[in-house]
């Protein structure tokens, strides 16, 4: 812990400087250096106040709109929100990348490459957010676009009874999935029945619409297939 990725959190600034002090007394006497150029402090909450640096000893340590934390980038404001653009970028440079590799493979090879590789950057911690519906739209927007660039599909055009085709999850399924597993696990750690509160709030009653939806489509002669698609999707990403 003492080594990389620490992170201090408090509610008030006389907090965060008593915690600097602790670990500057800390590193004093286990011979510990630390770096300032690789430190800083960023302000979550509903005013913004012109607080002067933090000093950890003789070490100052600035304020910033923004920093980046195991792999995501954290934006100062009223909430403890990610920047999901920067997200977004690593996505579609991944996708490039690997189709621009693989141009003579069948689109069944290129699906399952982009799966691999590419769509652990957008999933990447995303069960630990309470995103929004338009932020999650947003990336959705990314994974459909890797269906229509590998099928030639073009912008306008709809790709969920393709992904329906191939057994492959909307995005929006694929987050309430990753966030049951951070709720359930965290009910498993602290055993308590409040962190399962948000659970009402996921998209699983959505079943019903993408039964009627392609049930009368015309894509589809029984609805029932719709669900059992899902059924088995649903399963397979929880295993």
């Amino acid at each position: 812990m003492y080594a990389d990725d620490l992170l201090l959190m408090s509610a008030s600034v006389s907090g965060l400087q008593a915690m600097l002090d602790i670990c500057h007394a800390y590193s004093q006497s286990h011979a510990m250096i630390f770096n300032s150029k690789k430190s800083s402090c960023c302000q979550f909450g509903d005013r913004n106040f012109i607080i002067s640096n933090m000093m950890l000893g003789d070490l100052e340590i600035v304020w910033v709109t923004s920093f980046k934390y195991l792999g995501v980038t954290f934006i100062s404001g009223p909430k403890f929100t990610i920047d999901f653009q920067i997200i977004k970028r690593k996505f579609y440079c991944a996708v490039n990348s690997v189709l621009s590799h693989c141009k003579r493979n069948d689109n069944l090879v290129k699906l399952k490459l982009v799966k691999s590789f590419c769509l652990p950057l957008l999933t990447y911690c995303l069960g630990a957010f309470e995103a929004s519906q338009s932020k999650i739209k947003d990336l959705a927007v990314c994974w459909n676009d890797c269906f229509r660039k590998i099928f030639g599909f073009h912008r306008w055009e709809s790709v969920r009874e393709l992904q329906c085709f191939l057994g492959d999850l909307p995005f929006e399924f694929i987050y309430d999935i990753h966030r049951w597993r951070f709720l359930t696990n965290r009910k498993c750690v602290y055993n308590s029945l409040s962190f399962l509160l948000d659970i009402s709030n996921l998209q699983y009653h959505y079943v019903d619409q993408l039964v009627n939806k392609y049930g009368q489509s015309g894509r589809f002669t029984i609805a029932d297939r719709v669900k059992c698609w899902f059924q088995q999707s649903f399963t397979q990403y929880l295993i």
